[in-house]
């Protein structure tokens, strides 16, 4: 579940001071363009795009930026371990997630929606996964099928197909 209105403004300032401590121990510029960028990842429900970012950088942010950029600093943020990237269907898809709580993802195979799904019975189990082999960053599980709404309109395909099948004349 999403936090409340006012954890957000508390979401970002640890999102802020995670990326500048990042920034700090590389050695990289501290630039205008990330803290607006991530700003805008941190306020966003859900999964976003580059191109969603790049859509909502043109209408709320005070300056342009290319999308070669928004792509390069959301993989930064990704590196800094401030939001997720889900390389999901066609286009990367990324969300702030800066808690160590695993992500259940639900993918539509259909039409590609992604939703996230909170099982706390699974998410304990998720975090007592420890591996001897590598130190566990992240855990995201994915689970693909098909929506509702895609089952929908298969079940209704199938049945018009069936009918047609049936009205047909024989030969």
């Amino acid at each position: 579940m999403w936090p409340r209105m006012d954890s957000r403004a508390n979401i970002l300032e640890q999102a802020n001071a995670k990326l500048t401590e990042y920034l700090t121990q590389n050695q990289m510029r501290k630039t205008p363009e990330r803290y607006e960028i991530l700003r805008i990842a941190v306020q966003t429900k859900g999964l976003f795009t580059v191109d969603k970012m790049a859509e909502i950088m043109s209408q709320e942010a005070s300056f342009q930026v290319s999308r070669a950029t928004i792509f390069n600093v959301l993989e930064l943020l990704n590196n800094a371990q401030i939001i997720v990237k889900h390389t999901l269907g066609r286009a990367a898809q990324y969300e702030c997630h800066m808690d160590k709580r695993p992500l259940i993802c639900l993918i539509c195979e259909q039409c590609g929606k992604t939703e996230k799904m909170e099982k706390q019975e699974l998410e304990k189990t998720l975090s007592a996964i420890k591996s001897r082999k590598m130190s566990i960053r992240t855990q995201i599980l994915y689970l693909s099928g098909t929506c509702r709404k895609c089952e929908a309109a298969l079940r209704k395909k199938k049945k018009g197909n069936g009918r047609l099948k049936s009205d047909a004349k024989p030969k």
